[in-house]
């Protein structure tokens, strides 16, 4: 071959490599510009400028709420525990209260009668003046100086008077004056004793099982007339159980149950007593001496002495004397 033809086959050589490789860049910068067009679109959607779409917020509202609604639900169940277990606990409260009450008069008491109901108006009652229509009585007293029994009963409340029931305990006796003793000025008059509301909400019926009273006591009332206050009094009438029902306040009152207290109160005071001028009970011509600690003491026919921590005293027929701690005191016949 001639130098001539080899320069002419070389030549016609690099004339079809540079097409070649110029078709391949003109192809290549084609589906860059494609791919700048495309990516130039997904960035125009995802300008913040352009806001969410509808299913976005959807999705958002929708985990808001679910977060939302969790969080208010536990926040509500926590307060409505705390706001029973106050409830609980104001009720309970309540109740003892009303026990201790009770209890603080039976211990006062020389007798409690075993049938609270029994003999108590009429000609030879022993209240008088108390009506039993309409009240079941479940704890009667006899209180020395008093002159006639002091009586807790449950019945329904009257209209117009702002209890809400459905039974309400009531006491009727004596009042009281601001020193927590029997007033003077209606200790001796029962007809103007009045029925007093001690505790509101008590029970209309006792939940099963009924808590029955000892063997040989007596239940006041009948265990098949229970309702929110029921007491159980041994034989010689020296000791009560003292048993309270009561529902709740409100809503609470249908969804929980209704609480129980109970207590065991003596009757401790074996004096004959009469009102002294500040209305508080002492001691007659016939009450038995107490003696402290140590100390010993001696009355006459009808005198009336206490002594002291460890004093020693002795009264003569109609005298009587009060030793202090450590004195010794003889009173005269008169």
């Amino acid at each position: 071959m001639s130098l001539k033809s080899l320069l002419a086959s070389n030549s016609q050589l690099n004339f079809s490599t540079n097409f070649t490789s110029k078709n391949t860049v003109a192809n290549k910068l084609k589906s860059m510009k494609n791919y700048l067009a495309k990516l130039s679109k997904v960035v125009n959607k995802q300008n913040p400028s352009a806001g969410f779409t509808l299913i976005e917020l959807l999705i958002a509202a929708s985990l808001s709420t679910v977060v939302v609604g969790v969080t208010g639900f536990g926040v509500v169940a926590i307060t409505e525990n705390n706001n029973k277990s106050k409830a609980v606990t104001e009720r309970r409260v309540e109740l003892n209260r009303a026990v201790d009450f009770i209890s603080e008069e039976v211990r006062q008491a020389k007798n409690i009668a075993t049938d609270a109901s029994a003999n108590l108006s009429g000609v030879g009652g022993v209240a008088p003046n108390f009506s039993s229509t309409g009240r079941t009585p479940i704890l009667t007293l006899e209180i020395p100086g008093v002159p006639q029994r002091v009586i807790y009963y449950i019945a329904s409340p009257a209209s117009g008077t702002g209890w809400l029931g459905p039974k309400v305990i009531y006491r009727w006796g004596p009042n009281f004056n601001n020193a927590g003793q029997y007033s003077s000025g209606t200790l001796n008059t029962p007809s103007a004793w009045q029925h007093e509301a001690l505790i509101d909400l008590a029970v209309a019926s006792i939940p099963s099982p009924n808590s029955n009273c000892q063997t040989g006591w007596l239940p006041n009332p009948a265990v098949a007339n229970r309702e929110g206050f029921y007491t159980c009094v041994n034989p010689n009438g020296k000791i009560a159980e003292i048993y309270l029902n009561g529902k709740l306040i409100g809503a609470y009152g249908n969804s929980i149950l209704p609480l129980k207290v109970s207590t065991k109160a003596f009757a401790r005071s074996f004096q004959i007593a009469s009102a002294s001028p500040g209305g508080v009970p002492s001691a007659s011509s016939t009450s038995s001496s107490t003696s402290g600690s140590t100390g010993t003491t001696t009355s006459g026919s009808t005198g009336t002495t206490t002594s002291g921590s460890t004093g020693t005293t002795t009264s003569g027929s109609t005298g009587t004397t009060t030793s202090g701690s450590t004195g010794t005191t003889t009173s005269g016949s008169t």
